[in-house]
């Protein structure tokens, strides 16, 4: 029985690097440079998780697959054997734990839910420990860097990093900056979990992704008002505002102090 009948199989990111670049205006501060960056490179480290976390899914649902292949291809030529299926639920309970006893046969994967069959193979415990370990997932070759930098006013700066994320992370902030009155109906974390849903290619349940998308929010919501606000701009864009309108941007986040709220 070949698996590739049932689950497809999802490749991994390619290694093939790609340049994402923004232009600044107005004044910037040290802090505020450093905080756009930082939530750039979380956003850009969330779609290379959901590709991972999609991708280990992926394999150990084609292993289960290939369990259940082996299983009923030794069933049509021996026929039952209860050692044999003995055999088959140890190493499922050994390799997913008791949660994957609805994976056991005779009952099978059919009529288990495909998120429920997910939340087996990858449980929230796993995923919350990649998101809170980035290094366990993202090498230091595939890291976003800075390629280039210009401190002026205009000014700007380049991010070096694997393509397809970058990608990602471009039409993220065009959905979220330069959208339609429709699009804004959807509000940010719709939208992120969608661009993450379609990265993970239905190999991460409603529940992983939300669990991932509500721990990058914040950083995209920081991205989305630093160019909104005017100061920063994706380099193949105008902007969300025009030149006569400037002078009515909004000022920098300020800093917030110790114990203040």
């Amino acid at each position: 029985m070949n698996p590739s009948k049932f689950t497809p199989v999802l490749a991994p990111f390619s290694d093939e690097v790609s340049i994402l670049e923004f232009r600044t205006a107005e004044s910037w501060t040290a802090y505020d440079l450093g905080r756009a960056l930082s939530a750039l490179d979380s956003v850009y480290s969330s779609f290379v998780l959901v590709r991972h976390l999609g991708v280990l899914a992926n394999r150990r649902l084609q292993q289960s697959e290939e369990q259940l292949g082996r299983f009923w291809t030794n069933m049509e030529r021996e026929g039952p054997d209860f050692k044999m299926l003995m055999h088959e639920w140890h190493q499922i309970l050994r390799q997913y734990g008791l949660e994957a006893a609805s994976m056991m046969f005779p009952f099978g994967t059919q009529g288990v839910q495909a998120g429920d069959r997910l939340s087996q193979v990858l449980p929230s415990s796993e995923v919350e420990y990649y998101v809170n370990n980035p290094s366990e997932y993202l090498p230091p070759t595939h890291e976003l860097k800075i390629k280039k930098i210009a401190i002026a006013s205009p000014g700007g700066f380049s991010l070096e990093g694997l393509g397809e994320p970058l990608r990602e992370v471009r039409e993220l902030i065009k959905d979220l900056c330069y959208r339609n009155r429709q699009e804004r109906e959807k509000g940010d974390l719709e939208i992120l979990k969608q661009k993450l849903e379609l990265v993970a290619q239905n190999n991460l349940n409603p529940v992983q992704i939300q669990l991932i998308a509500q721990a990058v929010l914040s950083e995209v919501e920081e991205v989305r008002e630093v160019i909104s606000d005017g100061h920063l701009f994706l380099d193949d864009s105008n902007g969300p505002m025009s030149e006569s309108n400037s002078k009515d941007r909004k000022p920098m986040r300020r800093r917030k102090r110790a114990g203040k709220k």
